[in-house]
This record gives C-alpha cells, sequence and structure tokens, in this order.
C-alpha cells in the first residue's frame, strides 16, 4: 500500500515521506525512520507541548533505549508561576 508518514502535527511541514510503499500498517506499528530532520533531538522542541519520543540506537541486533521519552509532568514542572498571579 501507498502511504503518506506525517508527524504528530500535520502541518504542511511535517511531512518525513509521501507516497511510499510499505506493507499494510495497523495502529500499534511501529515505523524506523533513519533521519527525522527536525523531529530528531537536535531539532527537537515541546512545540504544542508535545512531550519527545524516547531514542533507541540500534547497531544489527542489538538496540538499547539511549534517552527515555519525556512525560507531559516534566513540561510542567519547568512552568515558573510567578507569586503576583498566584492570589
Amino acid at each position: 500500500m501507498n502511504y503518506t508518514v506525517a508527524g504528530p502535527i500535520c502541518e504542511s511541514s511535517d511531512i518525513l515521506a509521501k507516497n511510499i510503499k510499505l506493507c499494510e500498517q495497523k495502529t500499534g506499528n511501529y515505523l524506523a525512520l533513519c533521519d527525522v530532520g527536525a523531529y530528531g533531538s537536535v531539532m527537537a522542541s515541546n512545540y504544542n507541548s508535545k512531550c519527545l519520543p524516547a531514542e533507541i540506537m540500534i547497531c544489527e541486533k542489538k538496540y538499547e533505549i539511549i534517552r527515555r521519552h519525556e512525560k507531559i509532568s516534566s513540561l510542567i514542572q519547568k512552568d515558573i508561576i510567578p507569586d503576583w498571579i498566584k492570589n
């Protein structure tokens, strides 16, 4: 089947691959991408409060999680609410 692979925000620039042939995909499948551009950790951001995913290093039959996925609670903890607005 032909698919368009898009990022989670789905804006016009979020297309990672267009009209590519893949075997039939189902919810819960994983798709490994070798180059994800701005979705990689170097240029990643929390735009729209999106948490960063885990990063997995793969070499032949070995793999290791090299960065755990970010949780929304860690994003919220970064916010500082001024004392004068709390009351």
